[in-house]
C-alpha cells in the first residue's frame, strides 16, 4: 500500500484542503487553484504528502466522471461508522466495495486493485447486493466498462 484515501462530501473539499495544508501536507499540484468546476468535471482526487513522505489521497468523489455535488449521497446514506484511534469516521458499505474496485479507472494498470477484489469478494461474498451493483453500475453508466 502507497497510500490513504480519505472522502469528504465535494462541498467541503476546499476547507478540507485549507485544513491539509494548514498541517503540513503539501498537494502535487497547487491545490486550492486547480480545483475548479472544470477541474471537478474531470478528476476525483487530490493528492498530498507530508514531510515524512506519508501519501494522501483527498476524493471529492469515490468514481471518476461523476461530478454532480449529490453523486455520491447513495455511498454516504449507505456508510458504515467505524473508529480509528477512538476517531469516529466512515468506511464505504461492503455492499459498495465491489462497485468501487471494479469501476477504479486505472485498474488494469495497478494489479494490487486485482487483490482488493478478490480479497472482498471472499470476505464480503454473502454482503454483496448483486442488484444494488448493478443498479449503481447502471446510474454511473459503467456496464459496459464493467462488462469488458
Amino acid at each position: 500500500m502507497g497510500d490513504f484515501d480519505v472522502l469528504f462530501p465535494t462541498q467541503q473539499t476546499l476547507e478540507v484542503i485549507v485544513l491539509l495544508t494548514s498541517m503540513g501536507w503539501t498537494a502535487r499540484v497547487r491545490a486550492l487553484e486547480a480545483l475548479t468546476d472544470d477541474c471537478r468535471a474531470v478528476r476525483h482526487t487530490q493528492a498530498f504528502r507530508d514531510s515524512s513522505g506519508c501519501e494522501l489521497d483527498l476524493h471529492w468523489n469515490i468514481l471518476s466522471g461523476n461530478p454532480e455535488a449529490d453523486a455520491d449521497d447513495d455511498f454516504w446514506e449507505g456508510a458504515h461508522e467505524v473508529k480509528i484511534q477512538d476517531l469516529p469516521t466512515f468506511t464505504l458499505n461492503p455492499k459498495d466495495q465491489p462497485l468501487h474496485v471494479a469501476a477504479w479507472e486505472d485498474a488494469v494498470r495497478h494489479v494490487r486493485w486485482v487483490a482488493d477484489a478478490m480479497m472482498i469478494l471472499k470476505v464480503a461474498k454473502s454482503e454483496i447486493d448483486w442488484n444494488r451493483f448493478l443498479i449503481q453500475a447502471r446510474k454511473r453508466q459503467l456496464v459496459i466498462p464493467l462488462r469488458d
